[in-house]
């Protein structure tokens, strides 16, 4: 794969009555002068370490588009091997590799954007194969034990309120984004997942008009456990969660 450059990050506004920042950061390959990608990240400013806050939003856009040592771990046919077999739900075939490519990220590689994607491809299809009952929920669970404290990274997925399966809104308790994945038909649910963003306040009135974006989530995994009976699957709660809105 080629690397990626940052060739701009922009403060596009602070809006006071959100309390969001909102940055603007465009994407092109390297070698290109086309753009690649068109990125907005909205950072909560409602709590108390601001700066923190923006560091890890300013480290966060950086890791998005990693350069050559990142790339370098996985070849372009081997991504579109990974993705193909995930496109085609083809899941036991998808997580050796998942789990292959993973371990190629050795100590702090561990941390970059790739790794985080992978990760999220990985619990994805343990979590599908609970779904599929090829596993046990004590098994499933077993599986994902080592990804506790790492970070994952949705795919580009649209914001719809009262949308259902594999659509991004804000979940009940109007303090965090939720999460229902299941298989393209919808005839299975492989997980619920839980976004926390704010603890102290509600995102109704603060978070901005997201609907009908497209919108991709970076979180780090605090806990999974088991859900459902006669429908398996994992319920995974994450942290310091961050959002990049997708330009159409």
């Amino acid at each position: 794969m080629r690397a990626f450059l940052v060739i701009g990050v922009y403060f596009d506004s602070l809006d006071l009555q959100t309390n969001y920042i909102v940055i603007d950061l465009c994407v092109t390959k390297q070698g290109s002068t086309t753009l690649f990608l068109n990125y907005k990240l909205y950072l909560s400013i409602m709590f108390q370490s601001h700066m923190l806050r923006l560091l890890i939003a300013v480290i966060f856009c950086c890791s998005i588009v990693n350069t050559t040592s990142a790339q370098s771990k996985i070849t372009e046919p081997e991504w579109n091997k990974l993705t193909k077999a995930l496109s085609e739900e083809h899941w036991k075939e998808a997580e050796p590799i998942a789990a292959n490519y993973l371990a190629r990220f050795k100590g702090q590689e561990d941390t970059l954007n790739a790794a985080a994607i992978i990760r999220y491809m990985y619990l994805r299809c343990v979590a599908a194969r609970l779904a599929n009952k090829e596993y046990t929920p004590t098994a499933s669970l077993a599986k994902v034990k080592k990804l506790y404290g790492k970070d994952v990274i949705s795919p580009v997925l649209k914001f719809k309120q009262d949308g259902i399966f594999n659509f991004i809104k804000i979940g009940e308790d109007k303090q965090s984004l939720f999460l229902c994945g299941a298989n393209d038909a919808a005839t299975q649910i492989h997980t619920f997942e839980t976004y926390n963003v704010s603890e102290d306040t509600t995102l109704t009135n603060r978070l901005p008009n997201l609907e009908g974006h497209y919108v991709r989530l970076l979180g780090t995994i605090k806990e999974i456990k088991n859900g459902g009976v006669a429908m398996p699957h994992l319920e995974i709660l994450l942290i310091n969660t961050l959002i990049s809105v997708e330009e159409e």
